[in-house]
């Protein structure tokens, strides 16, 4: 008898697990990099939306920001942070500011990550 019912908890585990993973590819999960620049402060917002139905939790995001100004001294600005997203959600994750001059270079990456597996993410040049 522990022998079917170990079988049977392996096969609902494996099951359960497989259906979490196409929910929430099948969310339409969507990164985005939003940017404002005034008076030499350029504003990063990484913001996520849900374009599906099923709400997903333990989410974890991360930021990045390079900034290489013209005499090529490079900076560099991480966030990270845990969340979680309802159905039909859009959600502003964080923001950044920089001092940032026309000729700056400046790269913007936003992951977003479930269970170490990147699910979506944006890219910006500036």
């Amino acid at each position: 008898m522990g022998g079917i019912s170990t079988t049977l908890g392996i096969v609902f585990l494996l099951f359960f697990n497989s259906i979490s993973g196409q929910s929430i590819s099948n969310n339409k999960i969507i990164a985005k990099i939003k940017t404002n620049h005034e008076e030499g402060v350029l504003s990063i917002t990484g913001i996520v939306t849900n374009k599906g139905n099923i709400s997903v939790q333990d989410l974890y995001y991360r930021l990045s920001v390079v900034k290489i100004d013209t005499e090529e001294n490079l900076s560099r600005s991480n966030q990270k942070g845990r969340f979680g997203l309802n159905g039909n959600e859009n959600k502003h994750l964080t923001e950044l500011s920089l001092n940032s001059d026309k000729d700056d270079t400046i790269v913007a990456r936003l992951f977003i990550y479930n269970q170490d597996k990147v699910i979506c993410k944006d890219h910006l040049v500036i």
